[in-house]
């Protein structure tokens, strides 16, 4: 397999799981994120250098709101791809 494309993703530790079963056998794992993601927005404007909002890797689905959690998913890809095979 080349490439997984990752559209739905919500909870963080969900997509850990999948980044984490799929390494190995996926030369590519990309996650389609959110503006919301950028913490402060929509206060602030979102910029590609702008920090996530808190969140673990390993969030379940109640640890926060959806822009929350996809700054967790951001991490639980970003961890997912550089562990050890």
């Amino acid at each position: 397999m080349d490439v997984v494309v990752d559209t739905s993703g919500y909870v963080p530790r969900v997509v850990g799981e999948s980044v984490r079963m799929l390494s190995g056998r996926a030369a590519t794992y990309a996650f389609v994120s959110s503006v919301s993601a950028s913490d402060g927005f929509p206060a602030k404007p979102a910029v590609e250098e702008a920090p996530g909002w808190a969140c673990a890797p390993d969030a379940g689905p109640d640890d926060g709101d959806y822009g929350v959690l996809k700054a967790g998913c951001e991490r639980a890809v970003e961890q997912g791809s550089t562990a050890p095979r």
